[in-house]
Parts: structure tokens; C-alpha cells; sequence
């Protein structure tokens, strides 16, 4: 991984990531996963959902399409730092990153990086934006900062 992004996990970091993958495995449907502030928890997600998507675990969920990938922040510069950490996935002049910030919404990536207000805009007949985004689009929901 040190290629793609230029540096190695920590120990702790590796800790954080093999248990939540662990429990991904598992089934287990919502996991918490508590960090000190500046302890790398975006190197840390960027981390599980390289492995879980590089493994291919999250297509087996429905190897018709592409796994989906929600981001959630609670500020514009996290949802961007976010953005950034996850760059190695763009490869070959493809990029499946996508910065949710408005009406339209692109459905045709597999990384999105949104916050909480982006989500909760209306457009002109009163819909909110995240009810664009079918039930069932997303395979995979990280939330930063889940306590605000």
C-alpha cells in the first residue's frame, strides 16, 4: 500500500483496520470505530475500503454492478480531505471519486464524498438531495465525525 499513497499504517491503524474488516465479514451491519483526533482515521478508512474493495468482498454483495461507497463529513474541508486521501483509486484517466455538493447528482460513480447540508438541500420542487440516491445505492457508509 506504501506505492499507492506513500506511507505505511501504524500498528494501531493496522489493529483498527484488520477488526473492521473482521466485522464486515462477519455481517455485522454498523460498527464504531473511535480514533484520537489526528490518528489517521480517513488513512485508516481509505485503508478498509481499499482491501475490501481490492478483495473483492464488497462485489460479491452483487456482482452485477460495481460496489457503492458513501463518505459522510460534517464539513466541506473533511469531505476534501477525504476526497484526496482517496485518490489512488483514479487510474488510467478513470476516476470513480465523486464530490457530492448539489442538484444534479451523478449516479454512475462508485466513491462519493458528500456532507450532511449537501444532503439536505431541496431543489426547486422541495426534494432533498439524498433522496436521489435509491434506498439501496450504497453498499458501504462511512461517517466521519459521527458524533455532530
Amino acid at each position: 500500500m506504501a506505492s499507492l499513497c506513500n506511507k505505511e499504517p501504524f500498528y494501531f491503524q493496522e489493529v483498527a483496520i484488520r477488526e473492521v474488516i473482521k466485522r464486515v465479514i462477519k455481517g455485522q451491519k454498523r460498527i464504531l470505530l473511535t480514533m484520537a483526533t489526528g490518528t489517521g482515521k480517513t488513512f485508516v478508512a481509505f485503508q478498509i475500503v481499499w482491501k475490501l474493495l481490492k478483495s473483492g468482498w464488497l462485489t460479491r454483495i452483487h456482482p452485477e454492478r460495481p460496489a457503492r461507497i458513501l463518505f459522510l463529513a460534517d464539513r466541506v474541508i473533511l469531505r476534501d480531505q477525504a476526497y484526496n486521501t482517496f485518490s489512488p483509486f483514479e487510474r488510467d484517466g478513470s476516476d470513480p471519486r465523486y464530490k457530492i455538493e448539489g442538484f444534479p447528482v451523478s449516479l454512475n460513480r462508485d466513491l462519493y464524498f458528500g456532507i450532511y447540508q449537501s444532503l439536505w438541500s431541496q431543489d426547486e420542487t422541495g426534494r432533498r438531495l439524498f433522496e436521489v440516491f435509491p434506498t439501496d445505492f450504497f453498499d458501504l457508509i462511512i461517517i466521519d465525525e459521527c458524533h455532530r
